[in-house]
Order: structure tokens, then sequence, then C-alpha cells
């Protein structure tokens, strides 16, 4: 009996090897190409955050080259689309310490500033007024923002039309796991803070709404939402097989966010990720974020319908 049962789960897994492998096929001979980038679509996002996964089985100066390489190319694409706010990612906080050179490379001379940010400090007021801001300041910078205004973007790439030939400000983003931390304590300090001042002066209870907790976490002086985001995998055939992860990605900030996750690898050797086991195809190079991925994601979320509900 024990051999029937496991002639008929080989039997299973080869009909659905077999079934993948054609649905593969089908697609990649009916592949329809994504719109050019300068295409004109619904809609693009006006805050867009990308999520690098790094492959700690590579060389890190492959990967770091490998990262800045993708945030080049990210910046660059944006700024020719008009994205207003960008919010660059990775986990092991590879970013913030390249935020130096990054900045380097995409500034415009005497212009561009870089600046670690902090939730805000609270003006003065009455003794028995409730602030309205963290009272709190970190030691540590949650994220560091870099604003670039209106010009020529000097990222490396070329240019779709003649006309992009200038780019409207955008402000930059470059955050790690520790963002989240840092500024999810400095405001439950604050707001610690805010209970034991506020029960000095009166005898309500104290309530803290959700509209007043995302103010402190997305406001001016917050990070704000994006309404798109793309998860990247530098190496893709490593996780094909998983579902998706935002790798610590600060949760708040997520609620309303559409999601596209790159699972774009070469598509003449899809099909070896479904037959060899993992080991056979884990250890390749990192793959940067291609156009291609850029503007499938850009196509999908212009074609999804967002019901926010009342």
């Amino acid at each position: 009996m024990a051999v029937v049962a496991f002639l008929f789960l080989r039997l299973i897994h080869a009909l659905y090897s077999i079934a993948v492998f054609a649905s593969s096929c089908w697609q990649r001979f009916n592949f329809t190409p994504p719109l050019p980038l300068a295409a004109t679509r619904r809609r693009i996002p006006k805050h867009l955050a990308v999520i690098f996964v790094p492959d700690l089985d590579i060389h890190p100066d492959i990967t770091h080259a490998c990262l800045l390489e993708s945030v080049y190319r990210t910046i660059d694409w944006c700024r020719e689309l008009g994205i207003e706010k960008v919010t660059l990612y990775d986990s092991e906080g590879l970013l913030q310490a390249s935020a130096t050179t990054i900045h380097h490379h995409i500034a415009q001379p005497c212009e561009t500033t870089v600046e670690p940010e902090y939730p805000p400090t609270p003006p003065l007021s009455e003794p028995d007024s409730r602030p309205v801001s963290p009272e709190h300041i970190p030691e540590v910078n949650p994220y560091t923002v870099i604003s670039l205004p209106r010009g020529e973007s000097k990222a490396g790439g070329r240019r779709h039309t003649a006309a992009r030939n200038s780019h409207g400000p955008m402000t930059l983003y470059l955050i790690s796991s520790s963002s989240s931390k840092e500024a999810i304590t400095a405001a439950a300090r604050s707001i610690c803070k805010l209970e034991l001042s506020h029960s000095k002066v009166s005898t309500d209870k104290f309530k803290l709404s959700v509209a007043e907790l995302g103010q402190r976490l997305e406001g001016k002086d917050g990070l704000p939402p994006p309404d798109f985001m793309i998860v990247h995998p530098m190496s893709p055939s490593k996780y094909n097989r998983t579902p998706l992860e935002l790798h610590g990605f600060p949760p708040w900030q997520t609620r309303l966010t559409e999601i596209y996750h790159n699972r774009h690898i070469k598509r003449h050797a899809a099909w070896i990720t479904w037959i060899l086991p993992q080991r056979f195809y884990s250890a390749r190079w990192p793959v940067p974020l291609t156009e291609m991925a850029f503007r499938e994601a850009l196509d999908e979320f212009a074609g999804a319908e967002m019901r926010f509900g009342k």
C-alpha cells in the first residue's frame, strides 16, 4: 500500500511539473511586453517604495555594487516619471551606510541636501495643554532623507524622450529594519511622557487615537506611507517559491499600499528552478532591478483597482 501511495504522489508531482512547464512555455510565447517607460499610464505612484532583498550568501562587495546600481536606476526612472517621493529599503542598512555615496552620485551642486530625520521637537505650551508632537528625540536617526531639487538627474541610464530633459524635485528616503524600530520606540516614549504629564494636570483617562498615532509616524516629520511598493529579491531564483515578505519594512506605513513582488528571472532559464534542487541554481550573481521589471510593475499599478471602503 505504501508503494502505491508513493507512486501516486510521484505521478501527481510529475503531472504538476509538466503543467507548470507548459504554462511557462505558453506565457513565454504569448508574452506581452510592458509599456515603454515614457508611455502615458492611467496613473503613476506619488510615493514609490522599493524593497531590495540582498542575498547574504553572495560576497558583500558584489551585493553592494548591484544594490547601488539598482538604486541609481530607480532614481533615474522615478525622476523621469515625476514621482515625488521614493523610499528605498534594505533590512541590513546597506543603503543608509551608503547615503554619502548615493548623494554624491545624484546630487546637484550646492543644492541637494542630506540630513537625518528625527521626530519633531515639541513647541512650548501651557502646563495644562496637551502637546501635539513627540517629546523624545532618539539618539540614532530613524532614516536618512536626500532632497533632490528640480533639474537634470545625474544617475546613469539612457533618456527615452528628448522632451523629458528636466526633472521635478524629489524626496528620497533611505531606511532599514532599524528605522521602523527606532520610530516606533520614539513614538512610544513620547506617548509615555505625554501620559505622565497628562496625569499630573488632569484626572481624565488618557486616550490615544489611531489618527494621532498615525500623525506621529506618518506626519510631516515622519515617514509618509507609500501608495505603491516593489519587492525586488536580488537573487530571484532563490525566492521564486517563497511567499511574499516585507523583510521588516515599517508596517504602519503599508496599510493601503499596493505591492508588486518581482520574481523576474531570465525566461529561458525559468524552467530549471522547477526541476533542479535549489542548491544547483541559487548561488548566482545578484540581479539588479531591470527596466523591464520596473515597467511591468508600473503597468500592474496602473491597472489595479483600489477600494478603500467607507
